[in-house]
């Protein structure tokens, strides 16, 4: 139970070559390299399970680069689980070698600090606590503008100019922070780990927004993170671990919707049940629980909310990609956008490639991340929007970090609808 299954070697073979996957894969978009393409790393794949090919930067670094967008998943026609396959790789290579001695002190002091600092929330809020301290004594400032910084130490760059500015972290009140609910007029709230403190104007909307429906939100006070890092990251079996932490939080007898305002977050937790499938005593649970689970766009179409008059507002819908890709749910948001809010929704070309986000690979593989941000960017400043929406912390941050300098708001979905609610807000 340690370890995902690694997938037979017929899987890898469903792959009929037809590149239909290229140019919805953002790094051969962005680089034309075969060997960072979707064929190309199943072709690296295979041949390191045919033992042809062993670890080392030939075989890791095609991997590693890998956003996990699973926008190939959408295109392919033979039904290829490129996602499932990518993470199964990662945890037999992470097994079988380590990073090049470069790059190793940065990766995993960065892997350590995300994989454990979100499954350990005291140990977040004081990574916050210190954050703080150093944006206010301006240190953040003189790193993005030391020329140093930029040429030798490019990753501190990045991490520095992706930190968002940090105010008072949200803390739902007493009455919601308790055990399961199961009360009909209650909804369970999925608080994630960073939203909380790096962008708590994202969950007070979600609170705000469950609130106006009349219901009672529920913050069930043993949830944990989600475990998306970690499978993205070939550490499968501590995502198992928190996959049963959180079925457990949230079970009850009433089986009550779980809200996620976090594509990435919504991903994993709908992958449980297949995660704990051959677990004899979770496999049935994780299965109810994946059901339950709900984007806060999937929820609240279904709830059909009344609609709002047109404001000749025009923004851009960023999908993000599990929501696009994993969760097939891109048309909820552009919905609520217009008959909720009454604004008028703007397609750009390339909308379903990545913005260069991919959890932390901004930070693992900053020059990826970095182009790719500023390639979204010129598409989206390109046509001129009042404002840009996403639904995806990750997302926000990393948008946030490439036009707030364009002059271009970028906004979470959850603070859109509660600004537009109620009547027309001026961008």
């Amino acid at each position: 139970m340690n370890d995902r299954p690694v997938p037979s070697g017929d899987l890898y073979r469903d792959c009929i070559h037809c590149g239909l996957c290229l140019e919805s894969c953002p790094t051969y978009k962005l680089r034309a390299d075969e060997t960072i393409s979707p064929r190309g790393r199943l072709r690296l794949i295979e041949a390191h399970m045919d033992q042809h090919l062993r670890v080392d930067d030939d075989l890791s670094g095609p991997l590693e680069s890998c956003l996990l967008c699973r926008s190939c998943e959408a295109m392919c026609p033979s039904g290829v689980p490129f996602g499932a396959m990518m993470e199964a790789a990662r945890e037999r290579m992470a097994r079988e070698a380590s990073p090049p001695f470069a790059r190793a002190i940065w990766s995993r002091l960065l892997k350590w600090f995300f994989l454990y600092g979100v499954s350990h929330p005291p140990m977040l809020k004081r990574a916050a606590r210190v954050l703080k301290i150093v944006q206010k004594m301006g240190i953040l400032e003189f790193l993005k503008s030391s020329r140093l910084v930029a040429e030798e130490l490019p990753w501190l760059l990045a991490a520095a100019k992706l930190a968002p500015p940090l105010s008072r972290a949200f803390e739902p009140c007493a009455d919601s922070r308790r055990s399961c609910g199961d009360a009909p007029d209650e909804v369970l709230l999925f608080a994630g780990c960073v939203t909380p403190w790096a962008l708590p104007d994202v969950s007070r909307s979600m609170d705000e927004i469950v609130k106006r429906l009349s219901l009672t939100p529920v913050y069930p006070d043993q949830q944990t993170c989600c475990g998306a890092l970690h499978l993205h990251h070939g550490d499968i079996k501590k995502a198992r671990e928190l996959a049963r932490r959180n079925i457990d939080a949230f079970d009850g007898p009433n089986g009550l919707t779980i809200l996620v305002e976090a594509a990435g977050c919504g991903a994993a937790l709908k992958s449980y049940g297949e995660l704990l499938k051959d677990d004899p005593v979770y496999a049935e649970r994780a299965a109810r629980f994946s059901s339950r689970v709900k984007d806060l766009s999937e929820w609240l179409v279904s709830r059909e909310p009344p609609s709002n008059t047109p404001c000749g507002i025009q923004v851009i819908f960023q999908d993000p990609c599990h929501l696009r890709h994993v969760q097939r749910g891109h048309e909820f948001p552009r919905r609520l956008l217009q008959e909720i809010c009454g604004l008028d929704i703007v397609e750009v070309p390339e909308a379903e490639i990545c913005c260069g986000s991919g959890g932390i690979a901004n930070l693992l593989e900053y020059e990826i991340g970095e182009a790719l941000g500023r390639r979204k960017a010129e598409i989206l400043k390109s046509a001129n929007p009042d404002f840009v929406v996403t639904s995806n912390p990750g997302c926000l941050l990393q948008l946030r970090r490439h036009l707030d300098s364009e002059g271009v708001q970028t906004r979470h979905l959850a603070e859109v609808l509660v600004d537009y609610w109620a009547g027309v807000k001026a961008p």
